[in-house]
């Protein structure tokens, strides 16, 4: 019997009887399933209760999540088992099996009628079964060749068969369908055979071939998360029907063995054609499809007012932000198996849900490689939240920025790679009463919640489901903080300047109404700058910044009580023209300044001082384009000299000048004459020496990089549209400068890799011949039979050496030597196939190493 004094009052649960059935109904859409929900978290709740009594509701919210999934597995498991054990309603009768016979006869026709060199590698692959490196062995090319010839062999059937149904391909799909076994004799070489004699002893082995030409439109079976079953993967990835989705990256469940030396050789054939198409699947939280969804593109801009689009309202909307919000365009509505195909666009979009159901946890992010083929977007049920900020002493605080996003670990527990998802961060900003209102927020676990505001220490916090619907958020003002630096801001007349931004090292924080500011001394920046910061300053529009200098004992500033930071006048600027070599103007260049003054962390980044009083707070790096006679002006200037560079967009073509005084007029810059390189030959191979096709080559100029305390904080670049790499790995570049460029190789298959471009006439004559080597991309997730055993993991080459670790999300790519693992999960991440061994840590101690091994054609799941 439970100890009474551990259950929850009967009351207290009948008083959330009503909140955890709308739960479970937002989590299980099955109106039976959810009532089950119910009645197992009300029995679990009477038998036992949370350590807690003040966290009776979040501990029954997880109850329900719990009960949730397993009851969706649960009934996966059963209805996949029921598909298995059922027999077919109806046999085909004797005509429709002649019709078939005659389809795959027609097909082994289209077959014989390919030309060379398709015919020959689709009859050694579909009818003698040999696999593309034996076909590559025997015929003496590349394994790659192989893959392309039958790629295209195979979209020119599936182009055959159209054209003879007259486009209805409905006519000759059921050619796949299993016919009755026939014994065969013993194989006779097939290139030996005519084709009567094909026709009549090759049905059983069309029909193979034959579903690999249709089965692309049949959606996959989408598991829950956890599931036994992995999401599979055709060997072929070929679609490029409008109405034919492809279908997910398989979830290879592998044991590290201790005995597994070096990585298999992968048996199924790698991705062998890039298609135009893209296949959108929306999930929810526990990685069930969800269908019936309109999904909306929308063009990726620096100006995306994310809340806008999903429901977070300020009290007073900004007229600016409406207005900058992109275009959205319906482009499909996912059907049984939540996905849907649509045609990539040539530029990067945004992919978001239009759905008063649903909203977006993770948008989708399309257009960002050349060979992207899948795009996943996460939803979960829309909910309001309100609440209010109040500091310390309970006084609502007005202005003070609230922003939800998915805590960094949020992906990891879901199903499949996500790597074209990215967060969304809804943000807004609380009223004169300190109250905020979003209006549609994910009801989910994994979120955090967060707050900010001038004069207070910031907030953050986990969001749960149970967490609803109101929220009170407490601020601690950094006035009751010892360790903060106060100070007042004024103008060249002594008058406060409100607003004004100032900045202690990296940290940054805004005057108040009558120009003071607190900051703390010892602010998160400090991870940039390990020594403790020695200036003070300030920023305001129209004026040269203000700074206090203090005095030091050893290595340590002495800070006074109270501070006066005095601006300057008016900022500088300086001005001039572009020319060609031949003195003619260059315009659409762009001009800058090579080395600005860094002067905090803002919201869009690091900013930079020179770029913020031109008024440019969005973007870290500043520059002019020239006008139509070569013409430019930069503004927002210090009284020093200054590096100033431009860069041609069209060529990469890169001049500049040391040393230009701010407040000169006549500046000219001209590019150089007779400084590109006529030809570039290349070939991208991998470790073994295989060609390796469809590989991007970008080539790129970095432009600007941002510096503080000597240490590089980040950097831009340009690029050119670039080429891919053909069949045999090979690819070719024209007119691009001599000095100053980086070719970048990346694919979907391949680790990226950047190559600085090195050319010398006198040595390369009119041609530069490159050979790169690149290494294949693994991806792989590790999962721990004990969830507490370790928190980061690395893999070693075979030397022993720690491998560099890459995790994209979306438009960010994130770097690790040891990525964390939370809960028992990593995220999916991607390696190199160099590596050879797994190595597992709790902290800085080694708690295991083992032997491991990677497929470069599917996620690998490593349990530990």
């Amino acid at each position: 019997m439970p100890d009474a004094a551990d259950t929850p009052p009967l009351e207290d649960l009948l008083a959330h009887v009503g909140w955890i059935r709308r739960l479970s109904r937002r989590l299980v859409r099955d109106p039976d399933l959810a009532d089950e929900v119910v009645q197992q978290t009300l029995l679990r709740a009477a038998h036992s209760g949370p350590r807690e009594p003040s966290s009776l509701r979040a501990w029954l919210g997880a109850l329900v999540r719990n009960f949730a999934r397993a009851g969706l597995r649960a009934r996966a498991r059963r209805e996949h088992h029921e598909q298995r054990a059922s027999r077919p309603e109806r046999q085909p009768s004797t005509h429709e099996v002649v019709e078939r016979a005659a389809l795959q006869r027609e097909l082994v026709d289209c077959v014989m009628s390919l030309d060379e060199p398709y015919r020959t590698t689709v009859l050694l692959r579909y009818f003698e079964g040999q696999s593309s490196r034996e076909i590559a062995a025997r015929q003496g090319i590349p394994a790659a060749t192989v893959r392309t010839h039958l790629a295209r062999g195979l979209a020119l059937l599936r182009a055959r068969l159209d054209r003879r149904h007259g486009g209805d391909r409905s006519a000759w799909a059921w050619i796949a369908l299993p016919m009755p076994a026939v014994p065969l004799t013993p194989w006779v070489p097939i290139l030996a055979m005519n084709v009567k004699t094909i026709a009549t002893v090759a049905l059983l082995g069309t029909a193979g071939l034959a579903l690999l030409l249709v089965s692309r439109g049949a959606p996959e079976p989408q598991q829950p998360a956890g599931l036994e079953a992995p999401l599979t993967r055709a060997s072929l990835d070929l679609a490029n029907d409008p109405a034919v989705p492809t279908q997910p990256l398989q979830r290879r469940q592998a044991d590290v063995s201790p005995e597994a030396a070096h990585p298999a050789p992968a048996t199924a054939p790698i991705v062998e054609e890039t298609t135009s198409r893209v296949v959108v699947r929306v999930v929810d939280g526990l990685s069930v499809p969800v269908a019936g969804v309109a999904v909306v593109l929308a063009p990726m801009k620096h100006d995306d007012a994310m809340p806008s689009l999903l429901g977070g309202r300020a009290p007073a909307p900004s007229s600016e932000v409406e207005r900058a919000a992109p275009a959205r365009v319906r482009v499909g509505t996912t059907d049984a198996s939540g996905s849907f195909s649509l045609d990539r666009p040539a530029r990067e979009a945004r992919l978001d849900v239009d759905d008063p159901r649903w909203v977006a946890v993770l948008t989708g992010i399309v257009g960002m490689q050349a060979d992207q083929r899948t795009c996943t977007i996460v939803v979960a049920p829309a909910e309001p939240l309100d609440g209010i900020v109040n500091d310390d002493a309970g006084v609502p605080v007005a202005g003070a920025e609230v922003s939800v996003q998915p805590q960094f670990h949020f992906r990891a527990r879901l199903q499949g790679t996500l790597e074209s998802s990215e967060d969304v961060v809804v943000t807004l900003r609380t009223g004169a009463d300190g109250r905020f209102s979003f209006a549609r927020l994910p009801l989910c676990d994994g979120l955090r919640l967060e707050a900010s505001a001038v004069g207070h220490v910031s907030f953050g916090a986990a969001l749960a489901a149970a967490d609803r619907p109101f929220q009170t958020i407490t601020l601690t003002r950094t006035s009751q903080s010892a360790d903060v630096l106060r100070g007042r801001v004024v103008d060249d007349g002594s008058m406060p300047v409100p607003g004004a931004i100032v900045a202690l090292g990296l940290d940054t924080t805004t005057a108040d109404e009558r120009g003071e500011f607190a900051i703390p001394k010892n602010g998160p920046g400090r991870k940039y700058h390990p020594d403790a910061p020695v200036e003070v300053r300030a920023l305001a529009p129209g004026h040269l910044p203000g700074a206090f200098v203090p005095p030091m004992n050893g290595r340590e500033p002495v800070w006074p009580e109270f501070v006066t930071l005095r601006l300057g006048g008016a900022p500088l600027a300086l001005s001039g023209r572009v020319e060609r070599a031949d003195g003619t103007a260059a315009s659409g260049v762009r001009v800058w300044l090579a080395d600005t003054t860094t002067f905090g962390e803002s919201p869009n980044g690091m900013l930079q001082l020179e770029g913020w009083l031109a008024g440019d707070d969005q973007n870290a790096w500043h520059y002019a384009t020239t006008s139509a006679d070569g013409t430019f002006r930069l503004e927002g200037l210090l009284a020093r000299d200054y590096r100033v560079c431009a860069v041609d967009p069209a060529t990469l073509e890169r001049t500049e000048l040391e040393r230009v005084t701010a407040g000169r007029v006549d500046v000219r810059l001209r590019f150089a004459a007779d400084r590109t390189v006529p030809r570039i030959d290349g070939v991208v191979v991998d470790a073994q020496g295989e060609p390796v096709p469809d590989v991007r080559v970008v080539p790129f100029a970095t432009t600007f990089l941002a510096t503080y305390a000597g240490r590089n904080l980040f950097s831009t670049s340009v690029s050119l549209e670039g080429t891919v790499t053909d069949a045999d790995g090979k690819f070719e570049l024209r007119g691009l400068p001599w000095e100053g460029v980086t070719l970048n190789f990346t694919g979907d298959g391949v680790l990226t890799r950047t190559l600085p471009l090195e050319y010398d006439r006198a040595r390369d004559g009119d041609v530069r011949t490159l050979r790169v080597e690149i290494e294949r991309r693994m991806l792989l997730q590790v999962e721990l039979a004990d969830p507490t055993s370790a928190d980061a993991f690395a893999l070693l080459d075979a030397d022993g050496k720690e491998l560099s670790l890459a995790m994209r999300m979306g438009t960010t790519t994130y770097f690790f030597e040891r990525p964390p693992i939370r809960d028992g999960r990593s995220h999916v991440v991607s390696g190199s196939d160099r590596a050879r061994t797994i190595v597992s840590f709790k902290g800085d101690q080694e708690v295991q190493r083992r032997s491991v091994q990677l497929s470069a054609t599917e996620t690998t799941i490593l349990r530990l």
